[in-house]
């Protein structure tokens, strides 16, 4: 019989344990990396958070999740470090001046389509790629350093090619 474990994840994404029903004693109740509460279900749906998949008869060793997920499987709703995460770009930017209102508006209603591949990714992620051109250093860099942890793979190659 296969089945997924529970994870435990911080409210910012950290992973405190990818198997919280199996291993109760390695559950916070706050991160210890950032302090943040920690959750074992969607906030929406209330299913719980599919961690490690276990396979009977098949030996693992370690993990085999490797970060935390963007959607809930069962509501679709993005979980709260996701939205955390494309709310702070968003709001970095809104700190650039060198943005039109209709690249804002645009950037900002399409960022989730970077998490995922999906027909928009390669569009959404060329328009930023654009947009981080005409943005200062300090924000295309805090930008980046979001992106890495969350972007699907497809976005990453376009926004930061090297």
């Amino acid at each position: 019989m296969s089945y997924y474990h529970t994870a435990q994840i911080c409210l910012n994404g950290h992973i405190i344990t990818d198997s919280y029903d199996s291993s109760p004693a390695l559950s916070q109740k706050f991160c210890d990396e950032c302090g943040s509460e920690t959750i074992t279900q969607c906030p929406n749906c209330h299913s719980n958070i599919r961690g490690d998949y276990e396979v009977s008869g098949i030996c693992y060793l370690g993990s085999t999740m490797q970060k935390a997920p963007s959607y809930c499987y069962n509501c679709g709703e993005s979980y709260p470090w996701t939205r955390e995460a494309l709310s702070s770009i968003a709001e970095l930017l809104l700190l650039e001046s060198s943005l039109s209102d209709q690249e804002l508006i645009s950037l900002q209603s399409d960022l989730s389509s970077l998490l995922s591949d999906t027909p928009k990714t390669k569009l959404v992620a060329t328009k930023l790629k654009l947009a981080l051109t005409k943005t200062s250093s300090v924000v295309s860099s805090a930008i980046r350093d979001i992106l890495v942890d969350i972007a699907s793979e497809a976005a990453k190659k376009i926004i930061f090619p090297s």
